[in-house]
């Protein structure tokens, strides 16, 4: 079996092809070559033994790492259904929480330093998993991207008043890149909440 694991999650290779079904639910494809690499058939996969039940943990562990998260907090549920060509599809769903955090690019423009830092004081905790915080700076204002986890209410409302909340689309991202001179390189917003006022 740790043969038939390193077959599949060999560093550098992405051979899981993963679909997101909503927010709880994920479908991951393997195919019979695939499986065959590591010694196994989708057949294999669908039985109650210790060792599919490892391999299965194991791909959704590889899935999470692909896309540099940890793993998540609720109870998963996994379904395994043996396809054409000795592959299978396994259907992997989120007992009680989502999968995956929900996550959104914004901008906040200001011209106000103090409104700056209240902004990335109220951004701080709600930052999604390693996401990645920039301050830029033109001749009219200062310009923080952050990803942050979607909620009900928006996390700056408090500064409304003060800043201006965009969505950091990629033709905004390359606009501000290509006309804005960096400030803070990497975990702005970390920064910016630490300043006093």
């Amino acid at each position: 079996m740790a043969a038939a694991n390193a077959a599949l999650y060999r560093k550098g290779e992405n051979i899981l092809q993963v679909l997101n079904i909503g927010k709880t639910t994920m479908k991951i494809i393997l195919s019979g070559k695939e499986l065959a690499r590591a010694g196994l058939t989708g057949r294999d996969m669908t039985g109650d033994s210790p060792q599919s039940a490892a391999l299965i943990t194991k791909i959704v562990e590889a899935v999470y790492a692909q896309r540099g998260l940890s793993m998540p907090q609720c109870r998963l549920f996994a379904e395994v259904f043996p396809t054409g060509g000795k592959g299978c599809v396994l259907y992997i769903s989120s007992i009680n929480g989502n999968l995956f955090p929900e996550t959104g690019n914004a901008v906040i423009i200001t011209d106000s330093i103090p409104a700056l830092i209240n902004a990335a004081r109220l951004i701080k905790p709600h930052l999604s998993e390693k996401g990645k915080s920039r301050l830029y700076a033109d001749s009219r204002s200062f310009k923080l991207t952050a990803e942050i986890t979607e909620s009900e209410e928006p996390v700056t409302a408090e500064s409304e008043k003060y800043v201006n909340i965009i969505p950091a689309t990629e033709s905004v991202l390359a606009h501000i890149s290509e006309h804005c001179r960096t400030i803070i390189g990497e975990k702005a917003v970390e920064t910016l909440s630490s300043l006093e006022t």
